[in-house]
Formats: C-alpha cells, sequence, structure tokens
C-alpha cells in the first residue's frame, strides 16, 4: 500500500513539475513569437492591384489590346516584394502565367503584371452588355525572410471589353499552409513530453491516448 501510495504521489509530482515546465517553455516559445512577428511585420510585402474606378465606367490601371492584358499592382506592405508572379485560371482549368515587368518592388512603389497570348473568357451569348466572365487568380511573391506571400485576385470581363478587378491578401505562406500543423504539433509534442514523465505503466496508454487526440484513424 506504501508503495503504490508514494508512485502516485511521485506520479503526481512529477505531473506537476511537467506542466511547470511546459508552461514555462510555452511563455518562452510566446515571447520569442511575438518578437519574431514584429520584426517580420517590418519587411511583410502586400501586393494589391493598383487600380481605380473612373468616372466614365472604366477601370484604371488595367489594360486589354492585342492579346496583352496588364494590370498594374502596388506594395502596399512595409517590406520589398520579391520574385513577383501571377496566374489566372479560368473554368476549364486552364492557366494563364504571368510575370512582373520589375522583379523587386519596393515599399510604396507599382509595378505592371503582364500576361501576352491572353484570350479575355468570353460572357455567355445574351442580350445584356452587362454579362461578365471570370478568372480567379493569385499573386505570389516573397519577402526578404524567403517567406512567401500570396493575393488572390478576380478580373471580371464585360461584353463591351469593361474590366472589374477584386483582391484580397492572403498573407504568408507560414500562414496560410501551416498554421494549423503547427498548433496540431506544438500541441501533440508537448502531450508526448508529458507523458514520458508518467510511471512506465502509464506511458504507452498516455502516449496511445495523445496520438488518437490529434490523429484519429479513419
Amino acid at each position: 500500500m506504501l508503495s503504490t501510495g508514494w508512485e502516485e504521489a511521485t506520479a503526481i509530482g512529477t505531473i506537476a513539475a511537467a506542466v511547470m515546465t511546459a508552461w514555462l517553455a510555452w511563455s518562452t516559445r510566446k515571447l520569442a513569437r511575438e518578437t519574431s512577428a514584429q520584426m517580420q511585420a517590418e519587411w511583410q510585402p502586400i501586393l494589391m492591384p493598383d487600380v481605380e474606378q473612373a468616372t466614365d465606367g472604366a477601370i484604371r490601371g488595367t489594360r486589354l489590346e492585342n492579346r496583352l492584358f496588364w494590370m498594374d499592382v502596388r506594395n502596399v506592405g512595409r517590406g520589398p516584394a520579391l520574385t513577383v508572379t501571377a496566374t489566372l485560371e479560368d473554368d476549364d482549368g486552364k492557366v494563364l502565367r504571368g510575370r512582373a515587368r520589375s522583379n523587386v518592388v519596393a515599399p510604396n512603389v507599382s509595378t505592371t503584371l503582364e500576361w501576352k497570348d491572353f484570350d479575355p473568357p468570353k460572357p455567355p451569348q445574351t442580350s445584356s452588355l452587362n454579362t461578365w466572365a471570370r478568372l480567379n487568380g493569385v499573386i505570389t511573391y516573397g519577402d526578404v525572410g524567403s517567406v512567401p506571400h500570396g493575393t488572390e485576385i478576380t478580373v471580371d470581363f464585360r461584353t463591351d471589353g469593361a474590366v472589374y478587378v477584386r483582391a484580397q491578401y492572403l498573407g504568408s505562406g507560414r500562414d496560410i499552409l501551416t498554421r494549423g500543423d503547427l498548433a496540431r504539433g506544438r500541441a501533440l509534442s508537448w502531450m508526448l513530453s508529458l507523458a514520458a514523465h508518467l510511471p512506465p505503466r502509464l506511458q504507452g496508454w498516455a502516449r496511445r491516448l495523445a496520438l488518437k487526440r490529434f490523429y484519429p484513424s479513419d
């Protein structure tokens, strides 16, 4: 009985120590992330279409002629945008690749995206001049820390040749692709670390519980 009670007391103390250690590690990582986030914000580029609606209904900042399509974009972020490319995709899955005239776009500076051999999508044949056809795409670029960024764009083409552009900054590649995986991985790592401090007869059960919680089988 004394041996069992001693094992339980030792397990509780070990868990408490592990929790405290994990909390200190989490606090340290949180501070490091906040510092890193502040540094990254200083060099974060954000490319957005540099277009505006004119009083005559035209969109200034886009041009479509001789199978060439141009779109002006401006870096509204704090850091330079590097290796700028863009793609547009139609409903049939055809991908149209565009390139920037400048490979480095400094903050508050514009450049032009250019698509060659470009045939705009044709709106449905109706009697209305307000019929639109749409292309969806993304502008991709990197920052000085080699982190990829993306801006989602939607380009609508009207029967009479008018063009309408919408855009939304998607964030960095780290935010877009791995934010959920990183959070899940950190939680799983913490639980497995905690399991390692349990008595041997409980370690296997705790590991299986952690893996089942974060990676349930189909």
